[in-house]
């Protein structure tokens, strides 16, 4: 479902400061910059939810990681990131990074 606090000029979270109050303390310290929404989406596309299928949980995960990092490297190259991904990993799930950014560009109308 696509995170309806997402402002998709800014990449930001509209409800930020009050998140928590707003009972949104899944993401009150965390801004997933739309990657959670996009891959989602994505496998939703594929038929397949980490709820429900074990053997895509993680690699779902992985390419939530891989997006993010891509997405956060982009939109703010100095900050540090503290998330490893497998190399191999990440090698094999290069296609799923490029749907799910392409589902966030398009949805935004933009394109890094």
């Amino acid at each position: 479902m696509p995170c309806r606090n997402l402002d998709l000029d800014t990449l930001g979270c509209q409800i930020y400061k009050s998140r928590e109050a707003l009972s949104f303390t899944f993401c009150a310290n965390f801004n997933c910059l739309g990657a959670g929404q996009a891959v989602t989406e994505l496998f939703r596309d594929f038929g397949r939810n980490w709820r429900s299928d074990e053997k895509i949980a993680k690699v779902e995960y992985d390419v939530f990681l891989l997006v993010y990092l891509h997405l956060s490297n982009h939109l703010f190259p100095g900050r540090q990131q503290r998330i490893e991904v497998d190399r191999d990993a990440a090698d094999r799930l290069e296609s799923f990074k490029g749907s799910a950014l392409d589902i966030i560009f398009k949805t935004a109308g933009m394109r890094l």
